[in-house]
């Protein structure tokens, strides 16, 4: 574990919405004003299982977007058009990825082969993952 990460897992255990405004605030030397040049922003890529779930994790999905209060970027709003590979899908989500502050690792990413690539892909490129601590 790493400081950012046990700083995450501090917040009160189950209370997401501590975990996500600790992510927020470690964010603060890794922002980016070309993505939101009126303000600073943190970026915060959601990463986790789809596959095989029930309507693909939608609801997680959203229920941590509107968490991160429109910082988050939920792989299920980018402009997928349909019929493509899972390769495909990957690219589009690895752009979006690169573009990011940091990473938000949802729970049973560990069973997820794209999360786990998405994971890697952050870390090699020098972007902070959290994970999701609520229970």
């Amino acid at each position: 574990m790493n400081q950012q990460t046990d700083k995450i897992e501090k917040a009160l255990p189950g209370d997401h919405a501590s975990a996500v405004k600790a992510a927020g605030a470690l964010l603060d030397r890794h922002t980016r004003d070309v993505i939101r040049p009126s303000r600073k922003c943190h970026r915060v890529y959601i990463s986790g299982p789809m596959t095989g779930l029930h309507n693909e994790n939608r609801e997680e999905f959203a229920r941590v977007e509107a968490l991160l209060d429109g910082d988050g970027v939920n792989p299920h709003r980018l402009a997928h058009n349909h019929g493509k590979t899972r390769q495909e899908y990957m690219r589009v989500d690895l752009r979006a990825l690169l573009w990011c502050d940091a990473v938000l690792m949802l729970r049973g990413w560990e069973q997820s082969a794209g999360a786990r690539f998405e994971r890697e892909t952050a870390i090699v490129a020098g972007i902070p993952v959290f994970y999701d601590v609520a229970k």
